[in-house]
């Protein structure tokens, strides 16, 4: 054998070990860019925290309540740190001879088995389906199939972007610095976590809503003799939960998936229905249904009262939001009638005051007669004004009314007016007034 030869059948073996090694190392650097990448994705989301839509939004949810107000929104968070995570992995992947398309795969199928196919199993493994349970897969599942063509379009387009990516020694330098900054933003935002008011989340709920809605909820809890304020408050707190585009998905996927829970009352259904038709579902549900109060006081009994919300539903976050908001809507007044009304509640209500220009607003609600109270000013001992308003709701249902009044008055008496000579047998028990000095 020649030297030639010798030297050839001695290299042979070699080089197939070499080349066996290299892939060998490619392979390993491939699944690591891409547990890198669904690394980063898990720290970056755990740190967020956000719980929408399994969860109901509460005030303190600052992420949850920005998420929620709009399909852009939410979008923008489940597919902007995606695209950017898995464009750097395709990128840097290609540079050190690793399979691109496989980092990237390894990324977001790691992602998305981390977080939207685990919520899917999580949903599966309960014992109680609620009635947004097929609603919440179909969610987590079209979520899945908009990140794999997110995947898919930052791995195609990945190269507009490679001259923005760092080299490998400076993407060391940037890991290290962004590691800290991002401890430092965590820790910043448990600090200084933002809490929506009550206000802010009670006018976005109302505007949501809508005054059509709004006023059909009313007059639909008048039919069925439900409490309107109650019907309301639930229906304020569903659409926190569901706001309008999440609505518009759910209809969406009615036409395939049937059941689930539909409208802005959000109530369980085979088929889609629309949302006049989930408030007259849940209108007839707290037909008649009166809230538990005080006999003597008229407080209401708050533990009897979160007791019954629960049988509508048992999410802790909705009772909490739905006493909550009733309590803004029939809670408190600042003046009214001793006497008391099927509801527990005074017979009129004042409950809101405040100066508008040149003139007092006053704003109440009342169970009296056709809707009907009767009020009169007085301004230096003498009656300067005796008129009457009409509630929007009648007997034996609550309605709302409001006045306006010359700032020169000093005190206002509103009462019902009586309909014959018995019905002042409690004497003024039914009459409230207000200082205005």
């Amino acid at each position: 054998m020649s030297a030639v030869e010798s030297w050839g059948a001695a290299t042979v073996p070699a080089t197939r070990t070499s080349f066996v090694e290299y892939r060998r190392d490619a392979e390993m650097e491939t699944v690591g860019i891409g547990v890198a990448g669904a690394l980063f994705l898990y720290v970056f989301y755990s740190a967020i925290r956000n719980q929408w839509p399994e969860s109901y939004v509460t005030m303190t949810d600052a992420v949850d309540n920005f998420l929620s107000t709009s399909l852009a929104r939410y979008l923008a968070f489940r597919v902007i740190p995606v695209y950017v995570t898995v464009v750097f992995v395709t990128v840097t992947a290609g540079r050190i001879d690793a399979s691109a398309s496989r980092a990237a795969a390894i990324t977001v199928g790691t992602h998305i088995l981390l977080t939207n196919l685990r919520a899917i199993v999580e949903l599966l493994r309960r014992r109680e389906h609620s009635s947004a349970w097929v609603n919440l897969i179909a969610f987590n599942l079209l979520t899945c199939v908009l990140l794999i063509a997110t995947a898919f379009l930052a791995f195609r387009t990945s190269s507009t972007w490679k001259d923005l990516i760092p080299s490998q020694e400076d993407t060391v330098v940037a890991l290290w610095t962004g590691a800290l900054a991002a401890i430092l933003a965590v820790f910043l935002r448990n600090l200084v976590v933002t809490q929506h008011s009550e206000d802010a989340l009670f006018e976005r709920a109302r505007k949501d809503l809508g005054p059509d809605l709004w006023t059909y909820a009313a007059q639909r809890a008048a039919v069925h003799s439900s409490d309107a304020d109650l019907i309301r408050a639930i229906l304020l707190a569903e659409v926190i939960q569901r706001p309008a585009w999440t609505r518009s998905l759910e209809r969406t996927k009615g036409k395939v998936l049937r059941r689930g829970t539909y409208g802005v009352a959000q109530i369980g259904s085979s088929t889609p229905i629309t949302d006049e038709e989930s408030i007259d579902l849940l209108c007839q549900e707290f037909a008649s249904y009166r809230l538990p109060r005080h006999p003597e006081y008229g407080h209401l009994l708050d533990e009897r009262f979160r007791a019954r919300i629960e049988k509508h539903n048992p999410n802790v976050s909705f009772v909490n939001q739905v006493v909550l908001f009733y309590e803004r809507l029939a809670g408190y007044h600042l003046e009214g009638t001793e006497a008391k009304a099927d509801d527990g509640r005074p017979v009129i209500e004042v409950k809101e005051l405040r100066r508008r220009g040149q003139s007092w607003e006053i704003n109440g609600t009342a169970v009296v007669f056709e809707g009907n109270v009767v009020y009169s000013a007085t301004a230096r001992g003498r009656e300067i004004l005796r008129e009457s308003v009409l509630a929007d709701l009648g007997a034996p249902n609550r309605g709302e009314w409001s006045v306006s009044l010359p700032l020169a008055a000093e005190a206002v008496v509103f009462e019902e007016e009586p309909m014959d000579e018995d019905a002042w047998q409690d004497g003024d028990s039914r009459t409230v007034k207000v200082d205005l000095s």
